[in-house]
């Protein structure tokens, strides 16, 4: 038996039509038409062409009518948070308005002054965005919304003009933050505060509702006279996810687009104060399942620097620019891709090279250098997703399924790939290694931070062993007399890099504030620079000194992280095994969040070095001789040392279909190219 379906399919660049064949329980893929999805631009102000997506989805229904065959349904699938307004008449209200339109700057203000966050999300379990469709619907103007009589999402208002039946499919009615998963409809509540008409939200609809037959005259005009408009799933990564081949239960997967979503499929939603202050979100995917995931902006950056190039004369494609990518110095700069300066269009490449300019990294110079600069950005925050969510559900992934148009791009997944995912996506760029010898830091006294400084500035990541340094009391008053001493000379130096200090329990991190207070009391100069590092601030926002320890620095980052790791030889010579958070449960978890708080520059100070630790049996333990390992071998540019180590973690095995352990240590070795640079974010 074979039996035929049309989806069109909508993103934020481009949509298609497509036609799926059925046919002795194998799906079959061929693409009717394809058209662009160019915003209507007035100024600043962005709105969507819902007419162009129209007439492009007409073309491809007459292409399917064309045919001759007998297609049994047709649904559409779009992004997330946009509406459109229909009046009385069943007429849109333009303009259709574009999440990126400046309109809910002002209107953030609104809701949390009737609403507050926490209420947000209890409420909802949406992750906080300016863009969500809570924020916009209270950024219209009053007469706009008194004049509408139904609200209508992206996707459900093209099933609406298709069929004349207006509903929200559920798994987009979980994405506005005004519906409630738990009780399964729309929050009177939140509706209701946000003083929003509570009736223009149409009814929900389960995924696979049959809306009705297609309009009368588009059935006339396509040929396709016994086509059904069906609601699947509207949401397009909840379509994305339900097409994951998954084999198990615990995997993880990134729907890599214009803008990219990570996350867990899992049962019920997480509505909890760790899953709101992670910013992560609940949504609704096939068969009443919750995606746990966050917003990641994605492709944009790729896709405006590509606009903002055509403007000026240089129409690349994106081989073209992956091309020259691949070509370009790897680990060069990086970015923050979620600083909201990069929400905004026009003039990406400018917007790339500011942000590096600002943090004094090196500013990407042509096009290849920029598109690297992106994509390797989004891979580090990419991990760093990846490892909150896992600290969310208590599990750990054993699978990542990447789909979207940014599946196919090598340079974004590779280094998340062998560093997070330990090869599972077999994808490995050509490198070599180009580490170089340095001096190791060992240090003999406190006074060895004057030149020491200088030098772990030089490194991404370098390795402090102290000598003579004691473990008592959960404490180690060497470690913390360095570190106050080090923090001392970087706080001096020109660049003003932020500064975060963390330690492995709280009583090292009130011995490292007692020895910076102490060092404070003794120099003045030292005790200004201190102070008002201490209430630094940039565009309203605290990044300043931070001391903290493992159990507190989540969602914390700054350019420089030093790391206490506090133990060491008792005062009778003796070490002990005992690493506090890191033995117990999900201690490398807590470990992972450590690494990667550094944008820059990570300076882990020991009194031990890997050798010394022996309860490889824990995972916690493991993880830290590792990478006590790792960062020695990085400091003093020891390549050998670097590749056993990489191999050990991510490579001494097969892989999941079967590539031989010879053929990931030949990638070991081309991955291996200046790790240290930006390894850990």
């Amino acid at each position: 038996m074979t039996s035929r379906y049309l989806s069109i399919d909508l993103g934020a660049e481009s949509g298609r039509v497509m036609l799926g064949t059925l046919e002795d329980g194998r799906i079959a893929l061929e693409e009717l038409s394809r058209f662009s999805n160019t915003p209507i631009r007035d100024g600043d102000r962005m709105y969507w062409n819902i007419p162009a997506l129209l007439d492009g989805i007409r073309a491809g229904l007459a292409s399917a009518g064309a045919l001759g065959q007998v297609i049994t349904s047709v649904s559409a699938d779009a992004w997330g948070v946009d509406y459109v307004l229909l009046d009385d008449a069943g007429e849109i209200i333009e303009p259709v308005f574009h999440y990126r339109d400046p309109r809910t700057a002002e209107a953030e203000k609104t809701v949390l002054a009737k609403v507050d966050w926490p209420t947000l999300f209890e409420e909802t379990g949406v992750q906080y965005m300016l863009l969500n469709t809570s924020i916009q619907l209270c950024a219209e103007p009053p007469a706009r919304l008194a004049k509408a009589a139904q609200l209508l999402t992206i996707a459900d208002a093209i099933n609406y003009l298709l069929s004349g039946v207006g509903k929200i499919e559920m798994s987009m009615a979980s994405t506005t933050q005004l519906y409630n998963p738990r009780l399964a409809k729309w929050s009177e509540r939140l509706i209701g505060a946000l003083g929003l008409p509570i009736a223009i939200f149409p009814e929900v609809a389960a995924p696979a509702t049959t809306l009705g037959p297609l309009k009368p005259g588009l059935a006339v005009e396509t040929g396709l006279a016994k086509l059904n408009v069906v609601a699947s799933l509207s949401h397009d990564t909840a379509c994305a996810v339900a097409a994951c081949p998954a084999e198990d239960e615990r995997w993880a997967y990134i729907s890599s687009g214009t803008w990219s979503l990570m996350g867990l499929e899992i049962p019920e939603p997480i509505i909890t104060d760790a899953c709101r202050e992670l910013n992560f979100t609940n949504e609704i995917g096939y068969g009443g399942s919750i995606r746990l995931l966050k917003n990641i902006i994605g492709l944009w950056l790729v896709q405006e620097c590509r606009r903002s190039w055509a403007a000026q004369g240089n129409d690349y494609s994106y081989a073209d620019l992956a091309g020259q990518a691949a070509a370009a110095e790897p680990y060069v700069s990086v970015l923050n891709p979620s600083d909201p300066r990069f929400l905004a269009p026009d003039d990406m490449p400018r917007r790339i090279a500011d942000a590096c300019r600002e943090t004094s990294q090196p500013i990407p110079a042509t096009p290849g250098a920029i598109i690297r600069c992106a994509l390797e950005s989004l891979s580090l925050l990419y991990a760093r997703t990846l490892c909150e969510s896992e600290q969310l559900v208590g599990w750990r992934a054993t699978t990542v399924h990447i789909v979207g148009g940014g599946s196919r791009n090598e340079l974004l997944i590779s280094f998340s790939n062998w560093r997070f995912y330990h090869g599972r996506l077999l994808t490995v760029p050509e490198e070599e290694l180009l580490l170089s010898d340095a001096k190791s830091l060992d240090v003999q006294e406190t006074g060895d931070a004057v030149a020491y400084a200088t030098l772990a500035l030089s490194r991404a990541v370098s390795f402090h062993q102290l000598l003579n340094g004691v473990y008592e009391r959960r404490r180690n008053r060497s470690e913390a007399e360095y570190i106050a001493s080090l923090t001392r000379e970087i706080l001096s130096q020109p660049e003003n890099m932020t500064l975060g200090i963390i330690a492995f329990s709280e009583a090292q991190q009130d011995e490292i504030e007692n020895a910076l207070q102490k060092l404070a009391d003794e120099d003045d100069s030292f005790r200004q620079r201190l102070d008002a590092e201490l209430e630094r601030e940039e565009g309203g926002q605290f990044v300043g000194l931070l001391v903290k320890n493992l159990e507190n620095i989540q969602g914390d980052e700054r350019d420089i992280i030093i790391l206490s790791v506090c133990y060491g030889p008792g005062p009778d010579g003796r070490m002990l095994m005992n690493f506090g958070p890191i033995n117990r449960a999900g201690g490398e978890k807590r470990l992972n969040v450590a690494f990667t708080r550094a944008k820059h520059h990570m300076m882990l100070i020991s009194s031990i070095d890997h050798s010394k630790i022996t309860n490889e049996h824990n995972d916690g333990a493991y993880c830290l001789k590792c990478y006590l390992r790792y960062a020695a071998a990085v400091s003093v540019g020891d390549n050998d040392e670097l590749e056993l180590v990489l191999r050990g973690l991510s490579l001494g095995r097969e892989t999941a279909d079967g590539h031989s352990k010879e053929a990931v240590s030949h990638a070991a070795r081309q991955l291996a190219q200046r790790p240290s640079q930006r390894a850990f974010r």
